[in-house]
């Protein structure tokens, strides 16, 4: 399991549309670990039952390599990310057992077994294995995204936000999607203090659009919605600037004119857009099931 991280496109993250849209919070090197692991998940036939056991190596020099860091912060940082582990659980909604506004719910630790070799300069961790199925053998329902488009974001919640969008993108380079304020609230489990809309916005909005414009390879604009006087809805807009340079590549190759659409590995159609109208039970960081 302990394969060298390259730094280069192919090392894909795939998880399940409910851990995207699954409440919990961790930090950014936490979501880095988890990053690294699930770009290690190996590939599981169709059909083939998932009989990975959560197990993972996490050198030293790979995640040093991963986020161009030195060796030295790389092991604490690892280190105290897993230190932080311990407690931290990941809600995943089950609608199909709501009851009005009782939210069904499924909560997991996130870990079951922790592992620190800073002799070898390795760290072992073991994801809870009921986890996995959100993991690996994924054919429909996921979000998908490249670990180097994640790797400038520092900002945890603005790493969730991001993934949000890469849910929606599917297989295109541009896209919309429509979420609720409280929806981002209680699913990125945001802080008390983002309550007020203008606090919101200045310590997560604007942070979030002014990160992923600058570090990622998606261009955003928001635009607020109202209901009645309250802003209770965002539109998020996002172009991907790599997929767009490489579909003027084809064009140009094939001396074609543009493509109108086509088909994404989501059930959404192309074009359509997205909307996660859930109105989230709880304020701020709770995940709440008894709204």
């Amino acid at each position: 399991m302990n394969q060298p991280i390259q730094k280069k496109r192919g090392r894909r993250v795939v998880q399940s549309n409910q851990l995207t849209e699954a409440s919990y919070s961790l930090t950014r090197d936490q979501k880095r670990i988890l990053y690294l692991c699930m770009s290690k998940m190996p590939n599981v036939p169709e059909g083939e039952p998932i009989t990975h056991d959560g197990k993972f190596t996490i050198a030293v020099a790979d995640y040093a390599e991963a986020y161009d860091l030195p060796s030295s912060a790389a092991s604490q940082d690892i280190r105290t990310a897993l230190n932080r582990f311990r407690g931290k659980e990941v809600t995943i909604y089950r609608p199909e057992f709501d009851e009005g506004d009782d939210k069904g719910y499924d909560a997991y630790p996130w870990l079951v077994k922790r592992s620190v070799r800073p002799n070898i300069g390795l760290y072992e961790i073991h994801i809870n294995q009921e986890l996995m199925p959100l993991m690996a053998g994924l054919r429909r329902n996921f979000t998908t995204y490249d670990m180097i488009e994640v790797n400038g974001i520092t900002n945890p919640l603005v790493m969730r936000l991001y993934e949000s969008l890469c849910q929606f993108r599917g297989n295109r380079s541009e896209g919309s999607v429509t979420l609720s304020v409280e929806w981002i609230r209680a699913r990125y489990m945001l802080p008390a203090s983002y309550n007020r809309m203008p606090d919101f916005r200045k310590r997560f909005l604007d942070v979030a659009v002014q990160e992923i414009n600058q570090k990622s390879q998606l261009r955003i604009e928001v635009k607020e919605k109202k209901t009645g006087r309250s802003i209770t809805h965002l539109e998020f807009k996002f172009v991907d600037i790599e997929r767009k340079k490489m579909e003027r590549v084809k064009r140009i190759g094939e001396d074609k004119p543009p493509a109108e659409g086509g088909q994404t590995d989501l059930d959404q159609a192309p074009g359509e857009g997205g909307q996660i109208d859930i109105e989230a039970p709880g304020k701020g960081g709770q995940p709440c099931a008894n709204p």
